[in-house]
């Protein structure tokens, strides 16, 4: 490029001074670029051989954030080697000093989330301990909330807002959304009530209004539950708090299983007795039953047409119960079939008088 060309001025800087900023932008782009690939792997490989897990978190949550810095960094350099009007050069601090504080903000929040995640996260699913999984959630999330509202306030009041005015403005608009948000806040406040009442905890079975399923995630808006059939409710909060709430496993996954066997009352006493042990033996077999637990069989009345004999067992996990409850099933029935057991038929017998015999 000829040097006469560079050397023209537009709006109060040469060619060659506006060439000179975007070479510094593409350096500083190129730089951290450099820089992510030297944290995703050498960086990444120094810190395995270590035997604390804090500076792998450290190089895994600050490698985005660092190489956004070092990019607005570039053009904070490049915005310095032009001549700007000084409303245009005031205008671009305030926006790369809004970038760097969302950056240090967003570096903060997944640097606390992964230490809390690795450190207290397993000591808070302990049984003995004082903070439970629920509660560490919501104060994990109120924690990011308090984080984002103050890098908030930072730069609004950067860019010249008097955030004293707009804090007393929210208020004397907060009647208004609240009264817009009163199903939301009604949540909350259901939200609050389960983290201090505490009727179950994660992991834990429950069975609210009519549902049944395994506490996955107790938010400020509304608990998810996780169903048999293998699909997630959101029930709201507000819902749960003014319901009664069965929590049928705590935390304990092991679930009682009743059922009846009827046999055909020409059985005799010892078939009777060995189809009570043959039972007991095919529950014992049986893949998902509760091997803590000893199985049940006994004789329980006599039915209308058939030996009713009762089992009580445990399956070891209530999410499988139906699937152990089905290979019981089949293993006490190949059993009988094996030993010659027969079950108990229904059988009616209908009579019919003539009325010649009335006679």
């Amino acid at each position: 490029m000829d040097a006469q060309v560079l050397s023209n001025v537009y709006f109060g800087n040469s060619l060659g001074g506006y060439v000179a900023a975007l070479g510094v932008v593409l350096v500083s782009i190129l730089l951290s670029r450099t820089i992510y690939f030297i944290f995703k792997g050498l960086m990444r490989r120094l810190v395995a051989k270590t035997d604390s897990k804090a500076d792998d978190i450290l190089v895994d949550t600050v490698e985005e954030p660092l190489t956004l810095l070092v990019a607005v960094g570039g053009v904070y350099v490049a915005a310095g080697t032009l001549v700007l009007p000084e409303w245009v050069a005031s205008f671009i601090n305030e926006v790369l000093l809004a970038l760097v504080t969302v950056d240090v903000t967003w570096f903060i929040s997944r640097f606390v989330g992964s230490m809390i995640k690795e450190y207290v996260a397993p000591a808070a699913s302990r049984k003995d301990s004082a903070l439970d999984v629920q509660m560490l959630a919501i104060l994990t999330r109120s924690f990011n909330v308090c984080l984002w509202v103050v890098a908030g306030i930072f730069i609004l009041d950067n860019f010249g807002y008097n955030v004293t005015a707009v804090v007393a403005g929210l208020g004397v608009g907060g009647v208004a959304v609240a009264l817009a948000a009163k199903p939301t806040l009604e949540n909350m406040f259901g939200g609050a009530v389960i983290f201090t009442d505490r009727p179950f905890k994660i992991g834990d079975i429950v069975r609210v209004g009519g549902i049944e399923g395994s506490v996955i995630d107790v938010g400020l808006r509304s608990t998810r539950i996780l169903t048999p059939e293998n699909t997630i409710i959101s029930i709201p909060n507000t819902e749960i708090v003014s319901k009664q709430i069965e929590n049928v496993i705590e935390p304990d996954l092991r679930v009682r299983v009743v059922g009846v066997l009827g046999l055909s009352y020409d059985t005799s006493s010892d078939d009777l007795d060995k189809a009570i042990d043959v039972a007991k033996a095919a529950i014992k077999g049986a893949e998902g039953v509760s091997g803590r637990d000893e199985p049940v069989v006994y004789f329980k009345e006599f039915g209308e047409s058939s030996l009713n004999v009762e089992l009580v067992y445990k399956v070891a996990d209530v999410n499988k119960k139906a699937v152990t409850v089905d290979k019981v099933n089949r293993a006490i029935k190949r059993s009988f079939e094996k030993e010659g057991i027969q079950f108990a038929r229904s059988i009616k017998a209908l009579y019919v008088q003539s009325a010649r015999d009335d006679d």
